[in-house]
């Protein structure tokens, strides 16, 4: 009886579907289309991750970022480094600004570039930059012109580039967060190139700012000339040994970073402490390099008053002696006479 029912109810079926053909062929056709939506959208995610995975390890992309209120100094990189689980870092400048590339005014944010470290790397593939030095954090991609040679030289972005702006073209520094004079060498700024960094993966906004409208419109990389002498460095940039192991931004990875981080915080107030006592060095240096200008210009206006004095004492010794000879000169003469 069963197995009758299963026939009469597949004979239905049948019956159904040659009886409306088109119709069914076409809600097979929407379900296919909406499962291979489905599973697209579904892998789209683990796709993009796996990309910027494979672009982030292949530019040596930076893990963690330390910032300081009073800045760092070698002696800061060097404390850094010596945490454990640091398998590399970079010190650099930054500084952001207004600035006027070709008809338009933007916030830019402009920072140092090892040129020795980017000029020595090879490029393979879209994803990848080479280099010898583990040090070399954030690698820049150069897809056109040169790097940064002099103070006055400056490359831009190529993913978003400024109407009208290109090699060649020249960028002039307004006004920053901070006294410019204080920070960089020179106001105006010749583009010998462009180029790509995975530490600004979205053409969107490269970041905020207090200066315009709150969002950096454009990104220059100078070289270290480019700012002046005992500049210390703004940022810290720290790849976490292992890390690259594992998928950016999974559970392993973060706890992977979270470990270092922990280990930095544990050190933040000897660090801080460390970074306090050079300032305090440096300014008591300053202070007895003052003082010892001061009292070695003491000491020399004293020998010159001393020595003056000596001399109007030598002069006035003279000037008694010539006043007795003149006065023995008259008495003989008014004898004579």
């Amino acid at each position: 009886m069963r197995g009758l029912v299963a026939s009469a109810f597949t004979k239905t079926i049948l019956r159904s579907i040659r009886g409306s053909l088109g119709r069914f062929l076409a809600i097979m056709g929407i379900v296919a289309l909406g499962c291979g939506f489905f599973a697209g959208l579904q892998m789209s995610g683990p796709d993009m991750r796996a990309a910027a995975n494979e672009f982030y390890d292949g530019t040596n992309l930076y893990d963690i970022r330390l910032v300081s209120t009073l800045g760092f100094t070698e002696r800061d990189v060097e404390r850094v480094a010596g945490t454990q689980g640091v398998a590399g870092i970079m010190p650099a400048i930054s500084c952001d600004v207004m600035a006027r590339l070709g008809k338009e005014q933007l916030a830019m944010r402009v920072s140092s570039l090892d040129v020795d470290a980017a000029s020595a790397g090879q490029e393979q593939g879209a994803n990848v930059v080479l280099s010898q030095d583990g040090n070399y954090l954030n690698r820049v991609f150069l897809r056109e012109g040169r790097w940064p040679q002099a103070a006055d030289e400056c490359v831009l972005t190529a993913d978003k580039p400024v109407d009208g702006m290109g090699v060649g073209s020249t960028v002039e520094v307004l006004y920053g967060t901070v006294d410019l004079k204080d920070v960089l060498r020179k106001r105006t700024l010749k583009v010998v190139g462009m180029v790509s960094s995975s530490n600004y993966p979205y053409t969107g906004s490269f970041g905020s700012t207090t200066l315009g409208s709150g969002m950096i419109g454009e990104y220059a990389f100078v070289s270290p000339d480019a700012f002046v002498d005992d500049a210390p460095f703004t940022e810290i940039y720290l790849r976490v040994a292992g890390a690259d192991a594992y998928e950016s931004g999974s559970d392993e990875y973060q706890a992977a970073v979270d470990e270092v981080a922990h280990r930095l915080e544990e050190k933040e107030s000897a660090l801080a402490a460390a970074r306090l006592a050079d300032v305090r060095t440096k300014a008591q240096d300053e202070v007895d390099e003052g003082r010892q200008e001061y009292q070695t210009e003491k000491d020399k206006a004293q020998r010159e008053l001393e020595d003056a004095r000596k001399k109007l004492d030598d002069a006035e010794r003279e000037l008694a002696d010539g006043r007795r000879e003149l006065a023995d000169g008259w008495s003989e003469y008014e004898e004579g006479a």
